[in-house]
């Protein structure tokens, strides 16, 4: 007779319930543990419910603790300070999981050439370590250079671990990175320590984190991060490529099959839409689950799976990409990153004979056409919000960016202009709360390769960390603040910011955009660039009927520098070249300039992961209910001198005595 694990579930809830329902049959389930007091010495599902002290009782036997709470982090926080950490595992839900396959389908897999990249936009391509893929033979983790390598007795003790305290590490962790280092050392040497060393990674992931308890909607995992959306997506490429070459090297049938097992279970996960995300991890859950199902064809699932994954991702493309192709996740690499997963969907279905629709094609088509518009020269990509200084490369990439160009797409909040070295960029759109900034109606202007008016970047993906908090305000965008505080980035703002306006005539490029993201004030702003002058004008104007704090911020590039700074002007130098100057034509109250100052914390850009330097950072201040700035940006002598309107009609004088009157 076999006998049963014994199980501690960590949560007296409606969930809990749940739980205990789907896995009493299986499991000898001993007890509830929950934090709230009132509860201890209740009975719940006809057991005990107890303290989490009764956890550090050394006399009591039992072989797993199941968290059966939302409060997942927080709890497995808790088991971690009281030295638990070993006895947690992880409900994974999988419903209708069919766990009578025929393991020997894994002979008749189709090997097929796949071109798919685990894409990372926050790696330095740059290696920190020589020879990664021997420090990883050596029982080293290594995931990338962003982190040291950490030594383990045993990779089974690994995949709990957060030795960096980083969510990102974990993420990349169970996506096997440390599988990817081996693979290309050994298509470089042929060497077989590197594929047996992935194997018996692999085999340690899949011991550790697949704990099948016969339930057809759970199993378990000794870490959260193991059945992630994006690593459980990305895993399976690497698992795809290891198999290939090991099928060639070795014919080790019973560990064939484990990992037959493992793929056909993530096929499951994959296509479960309980567990499917709607944004670009989805794109991500839909590329694998495609490939999952032509490669294992033969199952009678594999239809199922392959028409799930193709319906899904073309949903993902309607709804998420605009329809002049601008992926609407505010951000300019993910609209990089995602065009580079649909490109791939594309190409593979074109290469295994997947019908797609004609529109998934041209659809695709624009969002090339659109990242010609904001990529740079120099192959990089303008920081827009969840962006560092990415640069991508064009010759693989088939990308030449435009020269001279103008986008307007009002549906996804964006403006392009492109005019010799100068690209400005203005936004207006609150699509969502994915990889969003507090950067509505916010700009960012360059000549050349020099940054003038930036965006601060991402710094990292750790919401409570303070540079992230500070990188997604309102702070580390050129926009307007209302007293002194960023508006929340919450679903209740979704929708309350568009582009109203856009006109292109006698190379002056005029937009305005709006947004109600602070309660009481509605914000206008209207920017007018000339081509020939390079420069602009921005107005500013704040309705409201109490009176507020309003702050027109700039945030310059590195190689700007303060001369001179009031409340009416300021001076600048752009590495020793040219000047570039602010004028203030309304009063201002006052200024203030801050440089990588901690409190208040202003003044930082981060332009790669984890990394942050200071830069200047000005604020212009008033105080009024109807308030606005009226400001010109000059970066060549013959600017703008003077702005004067009569009704709808305003006219801009230069500094050459040329005027131009144009008709709102």
């Amino acid at each position: 007779m076999q006998i049963r694990e014994k199980a501690i579930l960590f949560g007296a809830s409606t969930l809990g319930v749940l739980v205990f329902n789907e896995l009493q049959k299986d499991l000898d389930i001993l007890f509830f543990c929950d934090n709230e007091r009132k509860k201890s010495g209740s009975r719940l599902c006809n057991i005990p419910v107890v303290s989490p002290d009764v956890l550090l009782d050394e006399n009591l036997m039992y072989d797993y603790i199941i968290i059966s709470s939302s409060y997942i982090h927080e709890i497995q926080k808790q088991l971690d300070n009281m030295g638990l950490s070993h006895k947690v595992r992880f409900l994974v839900n999988v419903n209708g999981i069919d766990y009578n396959m025929n393991d020997d389908n894994i002979s008749k897999l189709r090997v097929i050439e796949f071109n798919f990249t685990v894409i990372d936009s926050e790696r330095d391509s740059t290696s920190k370590v020589d020879c990664p893929e021997d420090l990883i033979v050596d029982d080293h983790v290594y995931v990338d250079p962003r982190w040291e390598p950490v030594r383990y007795t045993s990779w089974d003790e690994v995949w709990p671990q957060d030795p960096f305290l980083n969510n990102t590490w974990k993420l990349r962790l169970h996506i096997l990175e440390p599988i990817k280092y081996l693979l290309n050392a050994y298509e470089i040497t042929r060497k077989d320590i590197y594929l047996l060393k992935a194997k018996t990674i692999i085999e340690s992931w899949m011991k550790e984190n697949i704990i099948i308890i016969n339930s057809k909607n759970y199993f378990l995992s000794k870490s959260y991060w193991a059945w992630n959306d994006h690593a459980a997506a990305d895993r399976i490429i690497y698992l795809m490529e290891w198999l290939f070459h090991f099928m060639k090297y070795d014919n080790d049938k019973s560990f064939l099959k484990l990992l037959y097992k493992s793929i056909m279970l993530h096929g499951y996960f994959l296509a479960d839409k309980n567990n499917y995300s709607y944004y670009n991890h989805g794109i991500m859950q839909d590329r694998s689950l495609l490939l999952i199902s032509t490669v294992f064809d033969t199952e009678e699932i594999s239809n199922q799976w392959r028409e799930c994954a193709v319906e899904r991702v073309v949903e993902r493309l309607e709804k998420d990409v605009s329809i002049n192709g601008v992926y609407k996740e505010h951000s300019t690499y993910y609209h990089y990153f995602a065009w580079k997963l649909f490109k791939e969907i594309l190409s593979f279905s074109e290469s295994n004979r997947i019908p797609y629709i004609t529109s998934f094609k041209k659809r695709v088509d624009l969002m090339t056409r659109y990242l010609k518009h904001i990529l740079r020269n120099n192959g990089t990509l303008p920081q827009i919000g969840d962006s560092n200084s990415f640069k991508i490369d064009q010759y693989i990439e088939c990308i030449e960016p435009m020269k001279e160009s103008v986008f307007s797409c009002q549906d996804a909040g964006v403006i392009v202009v492109k005019n010799q070295a100068d690209q400005l960029l203005f936004q207006a759109g609150f699509h969502s709360l994915i990889h969003k900034h507090a950067d509505d109606c916010s700009f960012v202007f360059s000549k050349g390769d020099i940054d003038i008016f930036v965006d601060s970047g991402m710094y990292n993906y750790e919401e409570r960390n303070v540079y992230r908090k500070y990188v997604r305000s309102t702070y580390a965008h050129n926009t307007v603040t209302v007293d002194n505080k960023s508006y929340e980035i919450s679903q209740s703002n979704v929708g309350k910011s568009e582009i109203l306006d856009f006109a292109e005539k006698d190379n002056i490029i005029f937009m305005r955009g709006k947004h109600t993201l602070y309660e009481g004030v509605v914000y206008y702003r209207s920017i007018f660039y000339f081509k020939e002058y390079s420069s602009l004008y921005i107005l500013d104007e704040m309705f409201s009927c109490e009176q507020h704090e309003y702050r027109q911020i700039f945030n310059l590039g590195e190689n700007v520098h303060i001369i001179s700074l009031n409340s009416q002007k300021c001076l600048m130098n752009v590495d020793n070249k040219y000047v570039v100057e602010i004028i203030q034509l309304n009063a201002v109250t006052s200024c203030k300039e801050y440089k990588g100052n901690d409190d208040p914390l202003r003044g930082w850009i981060s332009r790669k992961y984890n990394q942050i330097t200071p830069t200047n950072s000005i604020d212009f201040i008033n105080y009024s209910n109807n308030g606005s700035f009226s400001t010109i940006i000059n970066t060549d002598v013959t600017g703008i001198k003077l702005v004067s309107r009569n009704g709808d009609k305003i006219l801009f004088t230069f500094n050459n005595n040329v005027e131009i009157m144009y008709s709102l």
